[in-house]
């Protein structure tokens, strides 16, 4: 392939979606015919407004775009979604039990759901899941009147199963899960498209869930039981989501939507068609590179939910989602501009024997004027020194590479408190560098090594974003995906050992500092405990990742599609002394966010016990079997666990004032003035407002951690 430029429908498909295309539809062989349109449109049957529709359909549009088949297998989807006539089965009060009106709803959004596990059973045995949608799952044609694509399963199809699977068909006996598990559309071994994540011995979504809302049911009193039921919406395979997530927000939206749905259905068939449950929806997923100023389809679904649903429903919604794992990965990086004529380079490693694509996007931020060519130019540098001449491009414009890579240019417009601002976004597609992957659809196979991304520097902007997009495997424990990485020789991994020349300041007197080879993390702990004129604690002196020295930084590395103010984001820490976790994302600082105002990242709670005791204890993906899990998802299912609780002690009028966000960083700040005497202070940039402890799970655990919230 030559270098060429071409266009591409930037109002009505993301780049991620026409490389998709241009790679010849790899990993997903084997398509619905089903429109996204179509899908989009059942959205408004959920509540019959036109409105809804127009928010809805249009923000997803723009991203997705409506003129490409539905990223669905076609075993998945509904052979014709214009058959859907509502948003959930008439009689829906048939399938589920009684769910009294001071519920709260507990609802995970993941991977590996294993529902037949004793944790989300009742003492009978029987389940506490009210809806399980398994996306990935083959249709039933049964369902084709309200669902658009996978299987539903409410409680008594699966109380059903359950009987029909364990022994002599006694709940309180053994349950054969691999059988329970393909009927319940959970495991599907002889489908190349299906679910196959269960017969592995550990479940991401298993232990998420387990940590939000298991129970042992004996240890519980049961009508507090009652009132904690659980929806479930297990995500389809990777190899079907995309491996750079391409189309992970697709699915979520879709799955967030039918949660609130579901859950009004059965409000509505149980007392009545005002009011509704009080929701918590975990999302244990994520995506590094994006705006991370709030605006992303994923976002501004929740924020139109959050507010619009609060005014129908008179109760509140509360999403929360992890800080995100990658503090380490090298995968984002900020350059400051100097308006020169000069380029800013960033070398960009691409390992070799990659079978998955490699993304990086580029970011400026905000301007209030429209301009119709980008004001950037950009040029890629491939290893074995291709001459690439700059390019600057238009909206809807994109450049192709012999190398086999490609850059999108794209226009972003983004509501804002003083009218609009554009923000301006590249993104470089790079193909998967494995050897036996030399052609691949359309585009040529990469070159693995040091490749080169440059930009100018003009004036329009303060900074311009740099992030490595996610890219992970099919399979969870798969290795066929390289992460590609930003290449800065003054960034370190680990620490020198003595603070002064970890924080290059020497304007503060330092003791030696225990932490040589210590992985080095943005902030020191404790901080050095400075103070400037104001009586303000100077975080700077702490500073162990400054911008002066390597424009690869941890900071910033949140979750792109977390940091909507009202989505409660949750960062990580070690329970018995406080420290924060090395893994555990970080928060832009100040005024370098690209969002001004953005208080990102909430909370922390407890990813890792002691120093040798990593992890959290929570359920395998079989019955009686634990082990320990470790990121910032698990300690996000423990917020999800503590604001169910919070809820759970307030009445009608307290529901309908409740802020989850509010309400756990005003725990969050007294549990800081209440710490213990060993701890050291940690940048918010971290640790958020705070470091809460974990609710109860029941599981054992270090003795010597605090084990409740302190009283507020």
């Amino acid at each position: 392939m030559t270098n060429s430029v071409g266009k591409w429908p930037a109002d009505e498909r993301s780049p991620y979606a026409d490389w998709w295309l241009a790679m010849g539809d790899t990993g997903l062989s084997n398509l619905g015919n089903g429109d996204l349109e179509k899908l989009f449109k059942a959205y408004t049957l959920y509540w019959g407004s036109a409105e809804d529709e127009k928010i809805l359909v249009a923000d997803q549009a723009a991203h997705f775009g409506l003129d490409v088949i539905a990223p669905i297998p076609c075993t998945v989807s509904n052979p014709d979604p214009s058959t859907i006539k509502g948003g959930t089965p008439d009689d829906i009060g048939q399938h589920v039990p009684f769910v009294p009106k001071d519920a709260v709803i507990t609802a995970v959004i993941d991977e590996a759901i294993a529902l037949g596990h004793p944790r989300f059973r009742t003492e009978k045995g029987e389940t506490r899941i009210l809806a399980a949608w398994q996306q990935g799952a083959s249709f039933d044609k049964n369902q084709a009147k309200y669902l658009p694509f996978g299987q539903e399963l409410y409680t008594h199809d699966i109380n059903r199963l359950l009987e029909e699977f364990s022994d002599g068909k006694d709940l309180s006996r053994s349950l054969d899960e691999t059988l329970f598990n393909r009927a319940a559309g959970l495991d599907e071994p002889l489908k190349s498209d299906g679910l196959h994540t269960l017969s592995r011995r550990v479940g991401h979504g298993t232990a998420v869930l387990d940590l939000a809302a298991g129970f042992d049911a004996p240890n519980i009193d049961k009508k507090d039981l009652e009132r904690r039921p659980i929806i479930a919406v297990t995500l389809p395979r990777r190899s079907t989501i995309g491996m750079g997530g391409t189309f992970l927000e697709f699915y979520s939206i879709h799955a967030l939507v039918r949660i609130v749905a579901l859950a009004d259905a059965i409000w509505k068939a149980h007392h009545g068609p005002t009011g509704g449950f009080p929701i918590v929806v975990n999302l244990s997923y994520g995506q590094q590179s994006g705006p991370k100023d709030g605006s992303s389809p994923f976002e501004k679904a929740i924020e139109w939910l959050k507010s619009e649903l609060l005014k129908k429903r008179g109760v509140p919604l509360e999403i929360v989602m992890p800080a995100g794992n990658d503090n380490q990965m090298r995968c984002q990086a900020r350059r400051k501009m100097n308006n020169s004529d000069s380029f800013s380079h960033q070398a960009l490693r691409v390992q070799p024997e990659d079978y998955t694509s490699n993304f990086v996007e580029i970011w400026t931020s905000a301007l209030k004027e429209l301009q119709e060519d980008h004001p950037l130019r950009i040029r890629i540098q491939p290893p074995l020194g291709e001459a690439v001449e700059p390019w600057r491009g238009k909206h809807g414009e994109y450049k192709s590479f012999a190398s086999g890579a490609r850059i999108y240019c794209q226009r972003i417009k983004r509501d804002a408190e003083n009218g609009e601002e554009f923000r301006f976004r590249y993104v470089v597609c790079i193909p998967p560098t494995a050897d036996d992957a030399r052609l691949t659809g359309k585009q040529l196979k990469a070159v693995a090594g040091l490749w080169s991304v440059e930009v100018d520097q003009p004036t329009q902007f303060d900074h311009v974003y740099m992030g490595v997009q996610v890219d992970q495997s099919a399979e969870p424990d798969g290795e066929r995906s390289r992460r590609s990485y930003f290449d800065g020789w003054k960034y370190s991994k680990y620490l020198s050992g003595r603070l002064q020349d970890d924080t290059y300041n020497t304007d503060v007197p330092h003791e030696e500092y225990l932490g040589s080879g210590r992985v080095r993390d943005t902030f020191a702990y404790p901080l050095v405990e400075h103070y400037d004129s104001n009586g303000k604690l100077d975080v700077s002196q702490s500073n162990l990742d400054n911008w002066k020295f390597s424009h690869v930084q941890r900071k910033g590395t949140i979750n792109s599609i977390a940091a909507l103010n009202g989505i409660i984001t949750v960062a990580s820490y070690r329970a018995s002394d406080g420290r924060p976790s090395d893994f555990s994302a970080t928060a832009f600082w100040g005024s370098y966010a690209p969002q001004k105002g953005q208080d990102a990242l909430d909370v922390s709670l407890p990813a890792d016990e002691t120093p040798t005791l990593r992890g959290l204890l929570a359920a395998g993906t079989a019955a009686g079997s634990i082990a320990r899990f470790r990121g910032t998802s698990f300690s996000a299912a423990l917020a999800t666990r503590l604001i169910v609780d919070l809820m759970l002690k307030l009445d009608a009028a307290g529901l309908a004032k409740f802020s989850a966000v509010k309400r756990l960083r005003e725990i969050a700040e007294h549990a800081e003035k209440d710490k213990p005497a060993s701890w050291g202070m940690a940048a918010e940039n971290k640790v958020g407002r705070g470091r809460l402890s974990a609710p109860e799970t029941g599981y054992p655990r270090d003795p010597t951690r605090r084990v409740s919230p302190p009283p507020v």
